[in-house]
């Protein structure tokens, strides 16, 4: 089982000293404007801290990946009545969900954290205090033109404009009932803070203000399987990060998306209403 808080303890020094001296170079900075060696001592400070993030996103990186059952295991339900086909979609750390609506088009959602996602705080030095500590979540959304079909999405350059662009996708069948409930719940919850909507064009992606904290135990890959069992999936594993694997066909093995010549674009940014 993972244990943050014990990996929260252990990077703790790391993530502290670093603050200390990103504030320590802030502090400074006015006072040697005018020195003659100001700027290589701010270059200095700069490269320590750096130098503390990255230790610390490997010190965590490195807690996570050797503890097993970090991933998670998807199980579609047997034989749904009047199936449809969803999408789970990996890229790289994140994980996200493509579900199809009764017009044809798709709804891709997306939980991420605030700060990181919204609005672009992702620079690699945050990235220890984006996953060690908690903060507030975003829910993203955008429409998608159909058919719900791995041909489609994989010529679907939406999908390649992502930051990261997505590198595959499982098809995975659920029922229509369950599919229309699970998007009629998302949908609920994503304009309760409707006035709060950002676009995120790096993302192409619009997110809105979470009542759901992003943390090391809440994170995007905690909430996409939360999203599946809501589908009638069985999911087993801690979902801390984003090694999946789907049992059965047809969604038993992840395709990967290859770049196509042609494709639609997208649509628009809330959820149809």
């Amino acid at each position: 089982m993972f244990d943050s808080h014990r990996l929260f303890v252990l990077t703790y020094p790391l993530r502290r000293l670093s603050e200390l001296i990103i504030g320590f170079a802030g502090a400074r900075d006015a006072g040697r404007s005018g020195h003659p060696n100001g700027s290589r001592v701010q270059a200095g400070i700069a490269r320590v801290a750096r130098a503390l993030g990255v230790l610390g996103v490997v010190g965590a990186v490195g807690a996570v990946g050797g503890m097993g059952g970090c991933g998670f295991t998807v199980e579609p339900p047997a034989a749904p009545d009047q199936p449809v086909t969803v999408f789970l979609a990996r890229q790289g750390v994140h994980t996200s969900l493509l579900l199809p609506r009764d017009n044809g088009t798709l709804a891709h959602y997306s939980y991420s954290r605030w700060d990181w996602a919204a609005l672009d705080r992702d620079q690699f030095y945050r990235a220890p205090f984006a996953v060690l500590l908690p903060g507030p979540g975003a829910l993203g959304y955008r429409d998608m033109h159909g058919p719900a079909t791995y041909d489609h999405l994989a010529a679907c350059p939406d999908l390649w404009g992502d930051a990261p662009p997505k590198q595959g996708i499982y098809p995975i069948e659920v029922s229509a009932a369950a599919c229309r409930l699970c998007l009629s719940e998302l949908d609920a919850r994503w304009k309760l803070s409707q006035s709060t909507a950002l676009y995120n064009q790096k993302r192409d992606m619009t997110f809105v203000q979470d009542g759901a904290s992003y943390s090391m135990g809440h994170t995007c890959n905690t909430e996409t399987a939360q999203w599946l069992r809501e589908l009638g999936c069985k999911v087993t594993g801690t979902a801390m990060t984003s090694d999946v694997s789907v049992a059965a066909p047809p969604g038993g093995a992840e395709r990967p998306l290859v770049r196509r010549s042609s494709g639609t674009g997208d649509m628009g940014a809330s959820p149809e209403r």
